[in-house]
């Protein structure tokens, strides 16, 4: 199973591919501190445009990030 994983930093917004615990592929890119909700939005789905050109059978996604995270709304 591929599963695409994204680690939100203050400074950099790390991301990779990993397969049955193999790193197949991993970037980072700077963390635009001062972005708005949006344009965060619009990175993450830039990321994963390029990404599944690379890996079209990602099965999973898993994003670690600071603070709790309310899966049921939607909210972090």
């Amino acid at each position: 199973m591929k599963i695409l994983c994204y680690d939100m930093g203050g400074t950099d917004l790390k991301y990779g591919v990993i397969e049955n615990n193999n790193l197949l592929f991993s970037s980072k890119t700077p963390t635009k501190c001062y972005s708005t909700p949006e344009e965060l939005k619009e990175q993450y789905i830039y990321l994963t445009k390029e990404i599944l050109q690379k890996f079209p059978n990602i099965q999973g996604v898993a994003i670690s990030t600071a603070g709790s995270v309310d899966y049921t709304r939607g909210v972090i």
